[in-house]
């Protein structure tokens, strides 16, 4: 597994564009801003963009959803408790000050199952729900290759917000210990903003885990 990271925006969100080794197809999760410095490394590289992930419908997570759509062709996949953040510039946050304009995009085309087992670009992966931060927050679990995308859920020594639209405290607390936290404490955990980190380095070093 190759992973470009390239943490864009005002607010600092990470992009990631992931693809196996020798090939072109590539999953790009949670394109947030800056579509020609994404584009440009897509064509650096010769990938083709197979499927636009999304953990969630922040805006910082979907700013540049629209022109990365257009330029791939690719569907884009969310989960269903989080589609209409597509559509609400209150829900996404666009509207409420965190960007430098409203933001809506189209629907995505596919919803997310939980549980399910996708296939995609030479990867399986499973889907988590993780709700907490928003009500559809996903996490990606790449088995095989020890890798979790967590999204805005859990960070390195931190956790998403909770005070925004449709956050709750308790639930992203349960979302992380009841999923996150079963993983193998080797799994690579790539977040939705700052640098990776382990399951074992949260389990242990989480200041929101150490009383729990």
């Amino acid at each position: 597994m190759q992973i470009k990271t390239l943490t864009v925006g005002a607010l600092q969100a990470n992009c990631y564009i992931i693809n196996q080794e020798e090939s072109t197809k590539a999953l790009l999760l949670d394109p947030g801003a800056e579509p020609d410095r994404i584009i440009a490394y897509l064509e650096d590289q010769g990938l083709e963009v197979e499927a636009i992930l999304l953990t969630h419908g922040h805006c910082d997570h979907i700013g540049a959803l629209e022109a990365i759509r257009d330029y791939s062709q690719a569907p884009v996949y969310i989960h269903p408790a989080d589609q209409d953040y597509l559509l609400s510039p209150e829900k996404n946050l666009s509207g409420l000050g965190f960007a430098s304009q409203a933001l809506t995009c189209r629907p995505a085309e596919e919803a997310y199952q939980e549980g399910k087992t996708y296939h995609l670009a030479g990867f399986s992966f499973e889907v988590f729900h993780t709700p907490g931060h928003t009500p559809g927050g996903v996490s990606l679990y790449f088995e095989d290759e020890g890798v979790l995308f967590s999204g805005d859920t859990l960070f390195r020594h931190s956790i998403g917000r909770t005070d925004l639209i449709g956050g709750d405290t308790a639930t992203i607390l349960k979302s992380i210990i009841q999923k996150l936290f079963a993983l193998p404490e080797n799994t690579r955990v790539f977040p939705g903003h700052m640098g990776e980190t382990t399951i074992a380095e949260e389990r242990n070093h989480n200041p929101f885990f150490k009383l729990s």
